[in-house]
């Protein structure tokens, strides 16, 4: 064997750097139908996502609603068990939320510096 053929056989540094991914027109063709339905499932999956997370939110809120409203109920019904099963108690503490409405109504309020 020559040196020439033995030259010949070996690649070229020009051609082993050539990255040329697509180089027919029909994997140019297929690689964009890849690429739109990739793009598609990416953006069905996050449109999902977001719906998801939404619906989390108003679980969120609504839970947060009736825990509020439990409370509500919880405490309505100490003060009627106070107020039924020691009436001197209960009319002392109507006193004195009384007051502190009385002397709150007496209160100034000046309007803060955010507020200009």
């Amino acid at each position: 064997m020559s040196a020439a053929t033995v030259l010949a056989a070996q690649p070229q540094p020009a051609a082993a750097l050539d990255f040329n991914p697509v180089r027919d027109p029909v994997e140019a063709y297929y690689a964009l139908l890849a690429i739109g339905g990739i793009l598609f499932l990416v953006q069905r999956a996050g449109a999902a996502v977001i719906e998801d997370a939404k619906s989390y939110d108003e679980r969120g809120s609504m839970a947060n609603a009736m825990l509020e409203e439990k409370r509500k109920r919880d405490r309505a019904a100490a003060r009627d068990e106070v107020r039924k099963s020691e009436p001197e108690v209960y009319n002392r503490m109507q006193a004195e939320k009384k007051q502190r409405t009385d002397k709150k109504g007496g209160w100034k309020f000046f309007p803060a510096d955010d507020d200009e």
